[in-house]
């Protein structure tokens, strides 16, 4: 008997000990996550439920697989704090924008990106961000002025390829090392590719600079020798010189490099001037549309308050006949108390 209680005091205390070690391995996985770490927090959850199986580790470990780095939750909130401009965020370029489907597509994103449902990091500013777009967007007037700001913009940054958007997929582990895999062969292949450019264009650029110096020498040497004359006899006992020959028609101006430059930056500056007056005009159609509004909404407001009025001139009548029915009963009631004394 007495060896058997000393088994069981010695299993309670083992298990006492597991429970406090779980619950330290989970204080453990809450700071991690908190300081960024969620591969760590996932790790000591883990071991927490693996020590003692608490109801708040287990609650624990399955929110951080649904809202953590390597969720879905996460990836969809990533994307769209990603995104380079609004047409981006609903996975849609500004060339195949379709305002039809903007709609479905907003309440999707809105449904999984609501910080009610979506716990993840950032998930508030994606949704901030998302109705930003959706903001813009549907509004005409607003979505021609943001395309009028986006063209100089990108006119400003020059010509780039732009990356595709990135689709919203689940993601899993196996997912993660296989992807990590694909990554770093895929980084390797085209740090490959853009050593073998590098080096083509460098040889471009010494067969361009040797040809440039040939040329050179060749103009430098004509110089140094002179105008060659081809002199032919004249039949008076002395050579005389060819005539002159002009190629091309007389008198035609001939434009230089700087001239092109100069054309060009008037031709850029006019288009730029050209995109800010439309985006004016933008501009002041929608302003345009809000005093239309503002009006007709004023004369509605007009409109219930003359029926406001009204209803409170026939209240102020209902009351006076009210108050008078009122002193009619209490003379009644004077006379029949002085009649009964």
């Amino acid at each position: 008997m007495g060896e058997g209680a000393g088994e069981r005091e010695a299993a309670d205390l083992l298990k006492e000990a597991n429970r406090q070690a779980s619950e330290q391995a989970l204080s453990v996985a809450r700071r991690k996550y908190e300081e960024g770490d969620d591969e760590a927090a996932v790790r000591f959850a883990a071991k927490s439920l693996k020590l003692y199986p608490l109801d708040e580790a287990n609650k624990y470990l399955s929110w951080l697989q649904r809202f953590g780095a390597a969720s879905e939750a996460a990836a969809a909130v990533k994307r769209v704090l990603e995104a380079e401009d609004h047409y981006e965020v609903f996975g849609v370029t500004q060339q195949r924008f379709d305002g039809s489907s903007l709609k479905s597509l907003y309440r999707q994103l809105s449904l999984a990106l609501h910080p009610d449902k979506n716990h993840a990091r950032g998930a508030e500013r994606a949704f901030q961000r998302l109705s930003e777009a959706h903001g813009v967007l549907s509004d005409a007037a607003l979505r021609s002025k943001y395309d009028v700001e986006l063209h100089m913009k990108n006119l400003a940054r020059g010509p780039h390829k732009k990356k595709p958007p990135p689709q919203p997929r689940a993601y899993t582990q196996s997912h993660a090392q296989s992807h990590t895999h694909t990554h770093t062969s895929t980084h390797s292949h085209a740090y490959t590719q853009q050593q073998q450019q590098q080096q083509q264009q460098r040889q471009q650029e010494q067969q361009q600079q040797q040809a440039s110096q040939h040329s050179h020498h060749q103009q430098q040497n004509q110089q140094s020798s002179g105008p060659r004359t081809a002199f032919r006899w004249g039949g008076k006992g002395q050579y005389e010189a060819p005539p002159t020959q002009s190629y091309g028609p007389p008198n035609k101006p001939n434009v230089g490099s700087s001239t092109e430059a100069q054309l060009m930056r008037e031709v850029s500056m006019l288009r730029t001037k050209l995109m800010e007056a439309m985006g004016f005009k933008a501009e002041s159609a929608s302003l345009k549309n809000k005093l239309v509004a503002a009006s007709t909404r004023e004369r509605e407001l007009d409109a219930q308050l003359t029926k406001l009025k009204a209803r409170e001139q026939a209240w102020r009548s209902e009351k006076g006949q009210l108050l008078e029915e009122v002193d009619k009963m209490h003379k009644l009631w004077q006379d029949e108390k002085e009649a009964h004394a």
